[in-house]
């Protein structure tokens, strides 16, 4: 009965707690967990996860008109934030950081565009980052939300400008289907390494997968 909580801070004073993945501000808006007790009177955990440039804002934290990705449900900060059976903290996001924290064997380990979403997850406590992963291509990706599977693995929903975004051969659709974004599935293994599938979901107009 603990609360979890995904949000987006600017505040270089967020309550943290020491021992936790990243305890200092990394700069502009850093994704932040925080977990409470049952009771909602104690910060059990909590913890900045990002890097120097917007992280968790989709288009534009200081822009409050619809732009690029943020239409409809899309909105600005969309995301996602899943509990699995053993308590791992999964969250599904997007950033704009070149340095957004990634780990060893991510199957996308830099960003590649502007905007892409991200993939990660935390243990119970949030003092470890078990995996984290960029998922996007060269122009504004984005992830809205995710099911942890029974075997650990994780499908993130979204959506994409990118043409080249990592789909997979085999899936519904490989290519992108046209309009000014096509909406995207992702299926991640349960080590954070590998895309298992992924693939456009769309048509010639625009769509998004929320």
């Amino acid at each position: 009965n603990n609360l979890i909580i995904y949000g987006v801070s600017y505040s270089p004073d967020y309550p943290v707690v020491q021992n936790n993945y990243d305890v200092t501000w990394n700069g502009a808006g850093d994704i932040v967990v925080t977990k409470l007790n049952a009771a909602g009177s104690v910060v059990l955990a909590s913890t900045y996860v990002g890097g120097a440039a917007d992280d968790g804002i989709n288009f534009d934290g200081q822009e409050f008109s619809a732009g690029n990705l943020k239409w409809n449900y899309g909105d600005q900060n969309r995301g996602e934030v899943v509990v699995d059976a053993q308590n791992n903290i999964y969250v599904v996001s997007c950033t704009k950081s070149f340095d957004f924290p990634v780990t060893a064997g991510a199957p996308q380990s830099s960003n590649g565009g502007n905007q892409d979403g991200c993939m990660f997850k935390l243990n119970s406590n949030c003092q470890n980052l078990i995996y984290s992963t960029y998922v996007g291509g060269v122009s504004d990706d984005a992830c809205y939300s995710l099911d942890v599977a029974a075997d650990g693995s994780v499908y993130a929903a979204g959506g994409t400008m990118s043409n080249n975004f990592p789909a997979t051969t085999g899936t519904i659709h490989s290519t992108y289907q046209g309009g000014l974004f096509d909406g995207f599935l992702v299926h991640l293994n349960a080590l954070g390494t590998q895309f298992l599938q992924s693939g456009f979901l769309g048509t010639p107009g625009d769509d998004q997968v929320y």
